[in-house]
């Protein structure tokens, strides 16, 4: 709640977070907020965009590599989840009162042109001509995969790490 008193206008603004609206309402009556509210912590600020713009950035690395097809598929599967837990984290977490949300609009519209991609290269591949190696190849992608989603689970620790 802010009031001008010369200019006899208040301002209420409801809020379903738990940080302070109280700027928000300064701004609003075009006043300069009060020195005694925090400034917009940078790390949280940094964090909030490059989560934003980063949920794609695996999903759109699978999609770009030539990978056999199982596990292109695997690495694909991992990358969406990977994409959409970061989206999800950063959307219930970032700062939304410093970046605007179409950040997390083009992290959406990121991950589904990366998933698009993948899944357009990833049907367009056929069979390969020895079959006998590309099964050889489908037994082993257990190992990568399973590498990659270790990989990708301490990167989105390391977010919610941060976050907290």
């Amino acid at each position: 709640m802010s009031f001008d008193r010369a200019g006899h206008k208040g301002v209420v603004v409801l809020s379903n977070t738990n940080r302070p609206v109280q700027a928000i309402g300064t701004r609003l009556l075009g006043l300069t907020a009060d020195a005694g509210h925090p400034a917009p912590d940078a790390t949280r600020t940094a964090l909030t965009v490059l989560c934003s713009a980063g949920a794609a950035g695996p999903v759109l690395y699978v999609a770009r590599r030539r990978f056999p097809k199982r596990i292109h598929w695997a690495h694909l599967g991992i990358s969406t989840v990977f994409g959409l837990a970061l989206l999800i984290l950063v959307r219930r977490t970032g700062d939304w009162l410093s970046v605007p949300p179409i950040a997390w609009a083009l992290g959406i519209a990121g991950l589904s042109a990366g998933l698009s991609a993948g899944l357009v290269l990833g049907i367009r591949r056929g069979p390969s001509p020895d079959n006998d190696r590309d099964q050889r190849a489908g037994e082993g992608a257990v190992l990568p995969a399973a590498r990659y989603a270790g990989a990708l689970l301490l990167l989105l620790l390391l977010v919610i790490a941060a976050e907290l």
